[in-house]
């Protein structure tokens, strides 16, 4: 499936969010069931916040944006897989 065909997705983009594929610096959140993969991995290095997909949810129902804390997704190291 492609990204942008996901529930997910069509709902962040129906709150106001610009959703991208690609990491870029525009990019504020990554949302992910876990880390370790390339876009997670840029997040942290970036300083962004990488939230699990309940975080999306959270929001819609909340009407603003959740606590990112709340919903961090597991950490796992990215500097042995990408640097």
């Amino acid at each position: 499936m492609e990204p942008w065909l996901h529930p997910l997705w069509k709902m962040a983009e129906a709150y106001g969010a610009r959703c991208s594929a690609r990491c870029e610096d525009s990019i504020t959140h990554v949302v992910a069931s876990s880390r370790g993969t390339e876009k997670t991995c840029w997040a942290a290095q970036h300083g962004r916040a990488v939230v699990t997909p309940a975080w999306l949810e959270c929001c819609s129902s909340l009407w603003r944006k959740a606590n990112e804390e709340r919903f961090a997704t597991p950490f796992l190291e990215c500097h042995t897989l990408y640097n």
